[in-house]
């Protein structure tokens, strides 16, 4: 006998997303280190992951793409039900769960890590892009990747 309630699991999964950022993003709030008093790569590396909030923003840029691959796979399921039965195999899942980390690390991690720095002692966030024009130009692309994208999947 089945159990009463299974969750999918991209619905699983897109739970641990949120938790993973809710808690990475309260153990970066409440850890102030002194970058001043630390070995420089130590100081860089915690500044990356926990002051720049690096896996908080990977966890919750993955948690909105979660829900995008939940939103598509759910409209496939009932929308067209025969074609979902017919093409629908294991790997899609999979995917489903690896594609929302991919693009969260993507729009996430690296360009924080890349554009932030310890400056006499404290983490600098987003500070040290090569050219304005690039900050303006990911800030803009961030917008549509995060919110104009996702909102018009919604609306379909």
């Amino acid at each position: 006998m089945r159990p009463f309630l299974i969750l999918p699991p991209t619905l699983s999964h897109q739970t641990v997303l949120d938790l993973t950022s809710c808690a990475c993003l309260f153990i970066s709030l409440v850890m102030t280190p002194n970058y001043a008093e630390m070995n420089s790569s130590l100081a860089l590396f915690l500044c990356w992951f926990f002051g720049a909030h690096a896996t908080s923003a990977t966890a919750a840029n993955a948690s909105v793409c979660g829900l995008l691959v939940i939103t598509i796979e759910r409209y496939v399921k009932i929308v067209h039900p025969v074609t979902y039965r017919n093409h629908f195999r294991q790997w899609i899942t999979r995917a489903g769960i690896i594609i929302p980390w991919i693009f969260g690390i993507c729009t996430g991690f690296i360009p924080i890590v890349t554009t932030s720095r310890v400056v006499r002692g404290t983490c600098m966030k987003n500070r040290f892009y090569k050219h304005e024009e690039m900050r303006v130009a990911w800030g803009i692309a961030k917008f549509f990747l995060l919110y104009l994208g996702p909102l018009a999947v919604f609306i379909f």
